[in-house]
């Protein structure tokens, strides 16, 4: 019972599980068309059945659980691959291009998301082409091996020649900058460079010469190797990276072939300048990778060696592998400088590090061998692919259960055929919208040969359902408007709908569209939708691009009412009674509130705005800007007249004060509504107040003050003589009564201390000494 439950239990699990998976995929599914849909996921499927009405793109249990029939999901479509060029394998010989690879080219149509694999065939040739360039160092240490190389030149060209009848050799030396601290600079040393020893005399030094173009001429390869005097430089390092890069990147100079193995002989006994090491001379300028080779004499001499830096070990990396050359470090290692070069060969694909004997007498097994260990090793690489995955699998010519993922494969055979297994999956989860973007194109191809596999990718972004052998175009079901495409109807221009029944032939900017600089539209106002060429629009919102809006007047906050209560709300805008206008029927048309008495409206000093005066100038103010506060030279203009009026007094004479002063009046108290105040001095320093105003009729009316406010007169001396005289009198009879009090109120304290002595019984008597 226990255990049923448990099994119970695991199932729901599961189930849940499973569902729970279903969901997430179906949530990654998405398109509205087949060929969109099924890019979305690997696992996502396409319904096509007519008058379904469910999700069409989702998973296949999705699809059956809605209905879809199993002959109506479509599925992803099967890659394939066409053989543009397919050449069979074939050796080399004269006049005869050897094949290794095959096919050449191919077409493969790949799904996304979706493995896919196919074979192609490597098979090392006999008789393939190859050249080799010894890049020597012509230092005194190394002359051993020169003397070998020229003693056995026919030697090497016998090995070379069993392994294939197709080779050339090519020859220069390296060896450092001609500058200081690099190279002595004196005159003497660069004619000779070994002055102190008598019995040698040394060629001028250099950076790097190129004496020998690959030739299959091995008398030719032997002079010049003999030809080459022994030269010298100043520090124990030398610069052959510089002679490197220039055998690398000056393929027309140097005679490299398109199709042959090359080999690069690098021979030394020390060490290498490397990027950096320049700056010591002052050289700072990066090496550039360009071929930098100029003729001199029999030679071409490197001409940039004071220009540029040495280059960077990235740099000889890319150099070696965008020319296919393998390098062959071939180190005499007597003072312990081999590991420098060991190091070297993980950062630069193909390279090799051999250690030479003393005597050099090893350099034909070393060139043999290694050409062997090339020939018989090959390590398939490739132009990355855009959004595709790859991966070779292979057996190396053993038995089909010993495949497995690797790109390399070693001790091969010539002329045993090797097949190799190329995986390719496209990551996408949509495909791009641009047809030429949905194809890619790269390269297979050997490390370090030039054989090509050129690989043209497409990708496959439809439904077969929507090739046009499946697909209806104008379809009956479509309204004759469509094509019937997957179950779907894509509509034709001008029609839209389920049905394509819903004629748009006019865009919405034409039908529902309103705009208001001509170039930029606005659809159903923002609000509504565009079907079918009208705007269908939304509650309390009318008009043919829903632009009415029924609760879209203003005046609602402030009064309650729409329209301030004033007017009608009509498609948003408000339509005002008679007597108002603006926006929200907030402004009276009547002036009667800006008319003065004399029927002036606003003084003639203003305009009347929404039933109030709104004055031309700040200087005015008042209901029909009446009042002028600020007006200029009012109390000024008005000073004389308040004296003549007033006081009788001031710069006016009585017949110019009658004449000029009639709107002037004398009050004991002055007026303090709706009146501008004003005072000043007159000549004795008394102040005088009055007021002006305008009547409704704006005529000027002032007001003087009575009285005047005078300051006080100087004091008289008289006057202020008696009163100080009295007040010394006074001080002095105060001071007088004051020590009277005093004395008297000594005395009698005395007297009253007498009093009391007198009345004392014993006073008077004097205690006889007792005897």
């Amino acid at each position: 019972m226990e255990l049923t439950r448990t099994v119970l239990k695991i199932e729901w699990i599961l189930l849940l599980i499973f569902l729970v998976n279903c969901i997430s995929v179906d949530g990654q599914c998405s398109g509205k068309r087949c060929g969109e849909c099924i890019v979305s996921g690997p696992n996502c499927l396409w319904c096509k059945q007519k008058n379904y009405n469910e999700t069409r793109c989702a998973v296949e249990a999705t699809l059956r659980s809605n209905g879809c029939s199993s002959g109506d999901i479509v599925r992803h479509p099967v890659a394939s691959i066409t053989k543009i060029k397919d050449a069979p394998l074939q050796d080399g010989g004269v006049g005869v291009e050897p094949i290794q690879l095959q096919p050449q080219e191919v077409k493969i149509r790949l799904v996304p998301n979706k493995l896919f694999r196919w074979t192609f065939k490597y098979r090392v040739a006999e008789n393939f082409p190859v050249d080799i360039y010894f890049l020597v160092d012509p230092s005194y240490t190394m002359r051993n091996l020169r003397t070998q190389l020229a003693n056995l030149a026919d030697d090497i060209g016998t090995s070379i020649r069993n392994l294939t009848t197709d080779f050339r050799f090519g020859y220069g030396t390296s060896m450092d900058k001609v500058t200081l601290p690099y190279t002595h600079t004196t005159p003497e040393y660069l004619q000779n460079p070994c002055p102190g020893d008598s019995s040698l005399t040394c060629a001028p030094p250099h950076s790097f010469l190129h004496r020998l173009n690959l030739t299959n001429n091995v008398q030719a390869f032997r002079e010049a190797v003999r030809a080459t005097q022994t030269t010298a430089n100043r520090d124990k390092t030398e610069g052959l990276l510089d002679g490197v890069m220039q055998v690398a990147v000056c393929g027309d100079k140097i005679g490299w072939r398109n199709k042959a193995r090359r080999m690069l002989i690098y021979a030394s006994d020390v060490d290498y300048h490397f990027a950096g090491d320049g700056k010591l001379a002052g050289i700072v300028r990066p090496h550039d990778l360009q071929c930098h080779l100029a003729p001199e004499g029999q030679n071409m001499k490197y001409t940039h060696d004071t220009i540029l830096d040495y280059p960077s070990i990235g740099q000889i990396r890319k150099a070696i592998t965008d020319n296919n050359i393998n390098v062959i470090f071939v180190i005499d290692d007597r003072e312990g400088y081999k590991n420098y070069y060991v190091k070297l060969n993980p950062d630069i694909p193909g390279s090799f590090t051999e250690e030479l004997s003393t005597d050099a007498t090893n350099i034909l097994s070393i060139i043999r061998t290694t050409y062997e260990k090339l020939r018989g090793t090959v390590n398939f690489v490739n132009e990355a692919f855009q959004n595709i995955d790859t991966q070779y699998w292979s057996a190396c010519g053993g038995r089909v259960s010993q495949t497995d993922q690797r790109s390399t494969c070693s001790n091969i055979s010539v002329g045993a055929p090797i097949l190799f297994e190329f995986r390719m999956t496209l990551n996408i989860n949509k495909c791009p919208d641009n047809i030429n973007e949905r194809t890619v194109r790269s390269s297979i191809h050997p490390e370090g040969l030039e054989d090509r596999l050129d690989v043209n990718v497409e990708y496959i972004c439809d439904c077969d359902c929507q090739a046009p052998g499946q697909a209806v175009e104008n379809s009956t079901d479509c309204n004759k408007q469509g094509r019937l495409e997957c179950g779907v109807c894509h509509c034709n221009d001008g029609w839209s709908g389920d049905k394509c029944d819903c004629d748009i032939s006019k865009t919405q900017e034409e039908t529902c569209g309103q705009t208001t600089d001509g170039v930029n539209y606005i659809i159903c106002s923002n609000v509504g939708e565009c079907q079918c060429g009208k705007c269908v629009c939304p509650a309390d919102y009318t008009g043919d691009y829903c632009e009415c809006y029924n609760k879209g007047c203003g005046g609602y906050i402030g009064t309650g009412e729409l329209c301030n209560g004033n007017g009608l709300c009509q498609c948003s805008n408000c339509v005002c009674n008679e007597g108002y206008n603006g926006t929200t029927c907030d402004c009276p048309t009547s002036t009667d509130a800006c008319t003065n008495n004399n029927g002036t409206i606003c003084s003639d000093r203003g305009q009347c705005v929404c039933g109030k005066c709104v004055c031309d100038d700040n200087n005015y103010r008042g209901d029909q800007c009446q009042e002028c506060p600020t007006c200029p030279g009012q109390c000024k203009a008005n000073q004389d007249c308040a004296e003549c009026v007033g006081f009788k007094q001031g710069k006016l004479s009585e017949f110019d004060c009658a004449a000029q002063c009639s709107h002037v009046s004398t009050e004991a108290v002055l007026p303090v509504e709706n009146i501008t105040k004003c005072q000043f001095f007159d000549d004795e320093g008394c102040q005088i107040e009055f007021t002006y105003e305008y009547d409704e009729e704006f005529k000027l009316k002032v007001v003087v003050k009575d009285t005047k406010t005078c300051p006080p007169g100087p004091p008289d001396a008289t006057t202020l003589a008696l009163g100080v005289s009295g007040a010394i009198f006074l001080v002095g009879l105060l001071l007088l009564l004051i020590w009277k009090l005093l004395t008297s109120c000594l005395d009698g304290m005395e007297y009253k201390k007498f009093a009391t002595e007198i009345n004392d019984p014993k006073w008077g008597f004097v205690k006889e000494p007792n005897l």
